[in-house]
C-alpha cells in the first residue's frame, strides 16, 4: 500500500517536470502532419495499386478475424437445382416478419390456396435462437447468363 509520503513525493516530482510550451506542441503537430502528407503523396505515386490493395485487404482481414460475427450465404440455386435450405429459410423468415418490417414479398403460385409471405430484397430481420442473435438479410444479385453461338459449316 502506498503511504501518503510516497504519493506526495511522486506528485512533487511530476509538478517539477517541465511541460513543453504551446508553441513547441503546435510546431511538432505541424511537422508530423507535413510528414504524413509527404509520405502519403509518395505512396500514391510510387506504390503500385495492387500492393496497396493487398495491404488494405490484409489489414481488413486482421480486424475481421477479431470479430465474433460470421456470415452464411444461402444461394437460391445449387447449380441448376433448387437449394432446399434456401426454401426452408424463406419459409422460416416469412413467419418472423415483424410489424416494423416495411416491405414484404407476397406470392401465390398456381394451384395453391394460400399466400406465401417472405422477405423482400435488401430487408433485414433480427432473430434470436438459443441466445444467439441472428441477422437475416435478403440480398439479390443478377447472375450473368452465358450465351453460346452455334456455327454450322
Amino acid at each position: 500500500m502506498l503511504s501518503a509520503r510516497t504519493i506526495a513525493s511522486n506528485l512533487e516530482k511530476f509538478s517539477n517536470t517541465k511541460m513543453p510550451s504551446a508553441k513547441t506542441i503546435v510546431s511538432t503537430a505541424a511537422s508530423v502532419a507535413a510528414s504524413a502528407m509527404v509520405i502519403r503523396s509518395i505512396a500514391r505515386e510510387l506504390v503500385p495499386h495492387e500492393l496497396k490493395l493487398f495491404v488494405l485487404m490484409n489489414i481488413r482481414g486482421l480486424f475481421e478475424s477479431f470479430s465474433s460475427e460470421i456470415t452464411l450465404i444461402i444461394d437460391q440455386f445449387d447449380g441448376l437445382a433448387s437449394n432446399q435450405i434456401y426454401r426452408a429459410a424463406d419459409i422460416y423468415l416469412g413467419n418472423k416478419i415483424s410489424p416494423s418490417t416495411k416491405m414484404f414479398r407476397v406470392s401465390m403460385p398456381e394451384k395453391e390456396t394460400k399466400m406465401s409471405i417472405s422477405m423482400a430484397k435488401n430487408q433485414e430481420i433480427v432473430d434470436h435462437f438459443d441466445g444467439v442473435k441472428l441477422k437475416w438479410k435478403q440480398v439479390t444479385r443478377q447472375v450473368e447468363s452465358t450465351q453460346y453461338v452455334l456455327y454450322t459449316g
